[in-house]
């Protein structure tokens, strides 16, 4: 299981080039940033959305290619929380869909446990800490080499992944 490896900076996320090539990341790393970080698709009768007569779910267009027993979403509903005013239900919710976007990890057997922290880091900005364990799961054993005890940043204080 390889991903094109991807690198934040600034809360932006590109593509790394290395030697003319589009470098690879054999780790749970990028996966688990395309988890967070993409848009998941919202429902439409969705209470956090901006507009109650938006028609823009966002998320992945190939999802509605799946077989509609399929159970997998792809991305995150993060998204949704970012006009809210920072309130205790807010950082709640951040919690839960930030859980529920890694939660294929433990479904599929690569991780014992996902659990995210949450808590306002300033005025307008949320950090978001996700401890990611391996534990007993032995799926994909390969993506965890080179991350076990690791700590993964975006930037000043907006999501850290801690492998363990």
């Amino acid at each position: 299981m390889t991903d094109l490896q991807t690198e934040i900076q600034d809360g932006t996320g590109d593509l790394v080039v290395s030697g003319g090539d589009l470098a690879n990341d054999p780790t749970l790393s990028t996966a688990c940033f395309i988890s967070l970080f993409s848009d998941g698709r919202a429902d439409v009768d969705e209470p956090s959305l901006t507009s109650p007569d938006t028609n823009d779910l966002r998320g992945w267009w190939g999802a509605r290619l799946l077989p509609s027993d399929t159970d997998d979403d792809f991305g995150s509903l993060l998204w949704l929380l970012e006009r809210q005013k920072i309130t205790s239900e807010v950082l709640n919710r951040a919690r839960e869909v930030t859980e529920d976007a890694l939660s294929w990890l433990s479904e599929d057997g690569i991780a014992e446990e996902v659990v995210a922290t949450v808590s306002r880091l300033d005025f307008d900005r949320l950090l978001i800490a996700v401890e990611i364990t391996r534990g007993a799961a032995t799926e994909f054993a390969e993506v965890w080499e080179g991350v076990l005890d690791a700590k993964l940043e975006t930037g000043p204080g907006r999501v850290k992944l801690l492998f363990r």
